[in-house]
C-alpha cells in the first residue's frame, strides 16, 4: 500500500513538471492531438497521422487469457446527483455486473469508479461532460477513441453530474489511468443565466485543453479566467471556478471545484456541494454561474456592480491522451496547442453528433484487435 502511494505521488509530480514544460504527457512519438512538442508537425489526416511500426514489429500489445468476460459498458452517475459521486452500493445495483460484484475488479472510492481492464488488446472509449442543468442549453463536450490497453491496467473514474441547479456548473468526466495518467477528459457546461445572448457564448464544455473564462460585460467588469495547464478556472466576485485535473477551483471565500487528485467534489457553499461532481463550481442564488469542471476548469461568470446581474460561466477543458491511435469529438476538431486539429474518424465509429445535455458517462467497448 505505502508502495503503491509513492508510486502515485512520484507520478502526480512528473505529470505537474510535464505539464509545467508544455511537454507530451505520453510516450507516443508520432500521434500529438493533445500537447505537441515543439517542431513537430501536426498530422493533417488519419494516414499521416496515425503511428507507424517500425518494420517488423506489431504496435498492438500482447493478448492473453482474459480475467473475465467483458464486451461493453456505460459507465454513468448511477442515479447520484450534485456534488458528491455515487457510492459502491449504487452503482452494483445500476450496473448488475458480476464483475462489479468482485473488489478486485471494481470498486468506488468518494464517488471515483476504479474499473480493471479484463483483457490486453484494443478497446474503444467514449466519454460525456455534464450539462449545467437538464433545463437549458449548456452542454457537456464528447470525446471518443480507440486504444490499446494492458490487462490488469486500472482505469480511474469521475464521470461528471449535473449540479444542484443552472447557477452551478456541470461535472468533468475523467477516465485516468492508475489513478494518475490522464487518458481521455470531457468537460463539464458553465452555469449561469446571462439575458443576452452575447455573453453566453463561453458555457460549453470545451474542445481544448484550457477551461473557458466567464462571461462579462465590459472590461471593467469582473470575471473569472479560464484555468490552464490542468489547474482550476478562476472566479468572479460571487461565482466559483471550476476544478481541473490537478488544481481546483479558484474562490474568493469557498465554492470552487475540487480538482479530480482530490476528490472531483462540486464546489460547495455552506457545506452543501451544489457545483455538479466532477469539478463543477458553485453558483450563487441569483444569475451568477460557476464554471465547469473538467482538465482545465472553466471561470466564473462576471457580476455588474450596478444592478448585481449575472453572467454565464466559462466550460471546462477537455483531453485526449497521444496514446489513441484514432480519435473523433463531437465537434469535429480538438484544438490542442492553439491550432485546430482535424478530428481522427477513421476506425473510431460513431461519436454523439451533439454535445451533452444530461449527466456525464464513459462507454468502453472491447474491440476486434
Amino acid at each position: 500500500m505505502e508502495d503503491s502511494r509513492a508510486r502515485r505521488i512520484a507520478t502526480v509530480a512528473l505529470l505537474g513538471l510535464a505539464l509545467a514544460l508544455g511537454v507530451s504527457i505520453a510516450t507516443a512519438a508520432d500521434f500529438r492531438l493533445v500537447v505537441s512538442q515543439p517542431g513537430l508537425k501536426a498530422p493533417t489526416s488519419v494516414e499521416e497521422g496515425a503511428p507507424q511500426a517500425p518494420p517488423g514489429d506489431d504496435p498492438s500489445p500482447p493478448t492473453g487469457p482474459a480475467l473475465y468476460s467483458f464486451t461493453s459498458h456505460t459507465f454513468t452517475n448511477c442515479g447520484q446527483t450534485g456534488g458528491l459521486g455515487p457510492s459502491l452500493e449504487f452503482c452494483q445495483a445500476a450496473y448488475q455486473a458480476d464483475w462489479a460484484q468482485d473488489a478486485a475488479l471494481y470498486s468506488v472510492d468518494g464517488g471515483i469508479q476504479r474499473w480493471v481492464v479484463p483483457e490486453s488488446g484494443l478497446y474503444r472509449l467514449e466519454a460525456a461532460g455534464a450539462a449545467a442543468a437538464a433545463t437549458t442549453n449548456r452542454r457537456g463536450a464528447v470525446l471518443a477513441g480507440e486504444v490499446f490497453l494492458a490487462a490488469g491496467t486500472e482505469l480511474h473514474m469521475a464521470v461528471g453530474q449535473i449540479g444542484s441547479s443552472n447557477m452551478n456548473g456541470g461535472g468533468g468526466t475523467f477516465v485516468v489511468i492508475d489513478g494518475a495518467e490522464p487518458l481521455l477528459v470531457a468537460g463539464g457546461a458553465g452555469g449561469g443565466n446571462s439575458q443576452r445572448a452575447e455573453f453566453n457564448q463561453n458555457f460549453n464544455g470545451r474542445l481544448t485543453t484550457s477551461g473557458a473564462r466567464g462571461e462579462a460585460s465590459g472590461s471593467l467588469m469582473r470575471r473569472g479566467a479560464g484555468g490552464e495547464n490542468a489547474l482550476g478556472g478562476g472566479a468572479s466576485s460571487s461565482a466559483r471556478g471550476g476544478g481541473g485535473l490537478l488544481g481546483g477551483g479558484v474562490s474568493e471565500f469557498i465554492g470552487g471545484g475540487e480538482s479530480f487528485m482530490d476528490g472531483a467534489r462540486g464546489g460547495a457553499i455552506n457545506g452543501v456541494h451544489r457545483g455538479g461532481f466532477g469539478g463543477g463550481g458553485s453558483g450563487s442564488a441569483t444569475n451568477h454561474g460557476g464554471g465547469g469542471g473538467g482538465y482545465s476548469g472553466g471561470g466564473g461568470g462576471g457580476v455588474s456592480g450596478a444592478n448585481r446581474r449575472g453572467y454565464s460561466s466559462g466550460g471546462g477543458g477537455s483531453f485526449i491522451s497521444d496514446l489513441f491511435i484514432s480519435a473523433a469529438t463531437h465537434g469535429g476538431f480538438f484544438d490542442a496547442t492553439g491550432a485546430v486539429h482535424p478530428a481522427y474518424t477513421g476506425e473510431v465509429g460513431v461519436v454523439a453528433p451533439e454535445m451533452n445535455a444530461g449527466h456525464g458517462y464513459v462507454v468502453i467497448e472491447r474491440l476486434e484487435d
